[in-house]
């Protein structure tokens, strides 16, 4: 970590990010770094997947699930309807939410896996899931291969 010190978003609820992007990027590299509950083998961020909705975060697991995930910083209820949206391709769709949102959010379970949607979390260099997103059938089958090949896509590493 460099010698910078952590900037915190001026929020009500103190989140310790600056923006959305910086979230979505602590969550990548501790995908990189250390086993995640997802094992995944592969994932990517920015799926365009033809649609209006477009997850920031697209990873396929050893058993070959498409997992989607929409992060968001406070507005959980906004990620839960882009997480629903992102079940049209996905066999499974996350909301990624700061600790505390993720406690309030994890509250409504009902209303979350009627949706078909889970939460994770990121706590002490870790991802947590806090509520399993339930297993479904994507609707378009196409879709969910395309995201499947640019998750497995290799990547070219940055110097």
């Amino acid at each position: 970590m460099s010698g910078k010190a952590k900037r915190r978003c001026k929020t009500s609820n103190a989140v310790p990010y600056q923006s959305e992007a910086a979230f979505v990027r602590s969550f990548v590299g501790l995908l990189r770094a250390a086993p995640s509950p997802f094992e995944h083998v592969g994932y990517a961020r920015e799926f365009s997947n033809g649609t209006s909705s477009r997850p920031d975060i697209i990873i396929v697991t050893q058993s070959g699930e498409v997992i989607a995930i929409e992060a968001k910083l406070t507005r959980w209820r906004d990620a839960m309807g882009q997480a629903y949206r992102n079940t049209f391709f996905s066999d499974r769709s996350f909301v990624l939410l700061p600790p505390s949102i993720a406690r309030r959010a994890a509250q409504n379970v009902a209303e979350l896996h009627a949706h078909g949607i889970g939460v994770c979390t990121m706590v002490d260099n870790a991802i947590e899931i806090v509520s399993e997103a339930p297993l479904a059938q994507p609707y378009n089958i196409y879709r969910r291969e395309l995201a499947r090949e640019k998750a497995l896509k290799p990547r070219r590493v940055r110097r």
